[in-house]
């Protein structure tokens, strides 16, 4: 920063206030996402947990006692996983709708093969460090990992079931 004429001090709080920001909306992203998702998987079964105001409790409350616990820091892997089957999930849709418009999809679906192999690995090892290495096993993290894996294995499947489908329905894009 002393290179460009900017004080140290000047410098230091700019970091700072960046840092703050990214934060703050990092966080504000997050908390709504999880309150949508409360919301979403409650919809239909709870209407207690249906309610804006509650879904947003038990995200906060969820993210509380992640800090407190102390596992906040071991949850990281788990986030890569997560983050790793969410790009699988995009460039299953796009492949889905690349090979309903008639196009050869190979340069998404190889990295999506791909994708979802390292996923299933990842999480595969995340199960088996979390529950038999370490002296005291840690069955939050491992029983996330476990849903994380039943859920790219559903994915899979549905994957399977919309490119063998695809050949059978119409890929014409008919006229309004």
């Amino acid at each position: 920063m002393s290179s460009f004429g900017i004080p140290e001090a000047v410098g230091t709080t700019f970091v700072a206030l960046v840092a703050s920001a990214f934060l703050m909306t990092t966080l504000d992203s997050a908390t709504r996402l999880g309150k949508y998702g409360v919301q979403e998987f409650a919809e239909g079964r709870s209407k207690f947990f249906s309610n804006q105001h509650i879904s947003t409790i038990v995200i906060v409350i969820g993210a509380g006692a992640l800090a407190v616990s102390g596992t906040w820091n071991k949850v990281w892997p788990l986030f890569g996983s997560a983050n790793q089957m969410l790009g699988a999930l995009a460039l299953l849709a796009v492949s889905i709708w690349l090979v309903r418009k008639g196009v050869k999809a190979w340069f998404t679906i190889i990295p999506m093969i791909f994708m979802f192999i390292i996923t299933l690995a990842a999480l595969g090892v995340l199960i088996y460090e979390n529950i038999f290495t370490g002296e005291q096993p840690n069955y939050f993290l491992a029983g996330s990992s476990f849903v994380l894996l039943v859920l790219c294995v559903f994915l899979i499947i549905e994957a399977w079931n919309s490119f063998t489908n695809t050949k059978d329905k119409d890929t014409t894009v008919k006229a309004s």
